[in-house]
C-alpha cells in the first residue's frame, strides 16, 4: 500500500478490466471446484453406506452417508465465520487459497480411510470427523469467494455477480463431478469400483487444490478490502476500537437481518 493510499483511502484507483475479469472467474470457479468436492459423496454414497454405515438395511446405511454430507452442510456456517474474519485481517485471496486447499486435501483424506470392516466402528467416528473438518473449509470458500467477486466488480453488478456465484459455481461443480464419475467408473467398472474406484473418486479433490491454486495466483484483493485496509492504517493507536464482528452481529439492528439469512 503507498503512502498515498494510506493518507486517502478514496485514493485507491479502481480495478481494471483485468482484474475484474480475474476476480469474477476466480469466485465463479472457486464456488464451483468447491462444491466439486462436496458433491463427490453424493456419487459414491451408495458404496459408502455400506462401508461406514453398515446396516442390514441398505435404505439404513444409504440414509448414514447422506446423513454424513449433512454434516458438512450445517457446519458450514462456522467455517465462514472464521474465514471470514482471516480474510479481514489478512485478505480475501489468502483466505480463498487457503479455503480451496483445503477442501481439497480435506476431500482427498477419505479416500485414504480404513472401513468398518478393517477397524469397526472407529472408521465412522473419523468419517464424520473430517466431514465436519471439510465442512469448516466449504464455508470458508462461501465467506471468501462470494467476497472478492462482488468487492471487485462494480456496485450495480454486485447482485448479479452474487447470484452468478452461487448458481454458476453449484452448476460447474455438479457437471465435474459428473464427468470425473464417468471418468472413473470406465476405468474401474462393476465391484471394482466399490473396491477402489470410490477411493479415486475422493482422491480427485486434489484436483480442486491445484486447479484452484493455477486460477489465483494472478488474483488481487479488491479495492474495498484495500479501502479498509488503508482506514485501518490511519487510525492511532488510542482511538476506539470497534466492537467485535461478533457482538455486532448479535446486536439489536443486526440480529433480525442475521436470523432471516439464516433461515
Amino acid at each position: 500500500m503507498t503512502a498515498l493510499e494510506q493518507a486517502d483511502p478514496s485514493a485507491i484507483p479502481p480495478p481494471t478490466r483485468r482484474q475484474t475479469v480475474t476476480a469474477a472467474a476466480a469466485s465463479l470457479f472457486g464456488w464451483g471446484l468447491d462444491l466439486f468436492d462436496l458433491f463427490i459423496l453424493l456419487y459414491v454414497a451408495p458404496v459408502v453406506g455400506r462401508l461406514f454405515f453398515p446396516s442390514e438395511q441398505p435404505m439404513l446405511s444409504l440414509a448414514g452417508a447422506y446423513a454424513s454430507f449433512a454434516v458438512t452442510l450445517l457446519v458450514r456456517p462456522l467455517g465462514s465465520a472464521i474465514f471470514g474474519s482471516y480474510a479481514d485481517r489478512f485478505g480475501r485471496k489468502r483466505a480463498l487459497m487457503v479455503a480451496v486447499t483445503g477442501v481439497g486435501l480435506s476431500t482427498a483424506i477419505f479416500g485414504l480411510l480404513p472401513t468398518v470392516g478393517q477397524i469397526g466402528w472407529l472408521a465412522t467416528a473419523l468419517f464424520l470427523f473430517f466431514r465436519l473438518v471439510q465442512g469448516i473449509f466449504v464455508g470458508g470458500v462461501v465467506a471468501s469467494s462470494h467476497t472478492i467477486g462482488t468487492e471487485t466488480v462494480p456496485e450495480r453488478w454486485r447482485g448479479f455477480m452474487s447470484g452468478a456465484i452461487g448458481g454458476g459455481g453449484s452448476a460447474i461443480g455438479g457437471l465435474l463431478a459428473s464427468l470425473v464419475f464417468f471418468v472413473v467408473s470406465l476405468l474401474f467398472p462393476g465391484d471394482a469400483f466399490a473396491e477402489t474406484g470410490w477411493r479415486v473418486m475422493f482422491f480427485s479433490g486434489l484436483l480442486t487444490s491445484v486447479i484452484g491454486l493455477f486460477i489465483f495466483r494472478n488474483l488481487e484483493e479488491s479495492p474495498l478490502f484495500k479501502q479498509l485496509q488503508a482506514k485501518k492504517a490511519l487510525k492511532s493507536a488510542t482511538a476506539p476500537k470497534d466492537a467485535s464482528p461478533v457482538r455486532t452481529l448479535f446486536s439489536r439492528p443486526q440480529l433480525n437481518g442475521f436470523l432471516l439469512t439464516l433461515l
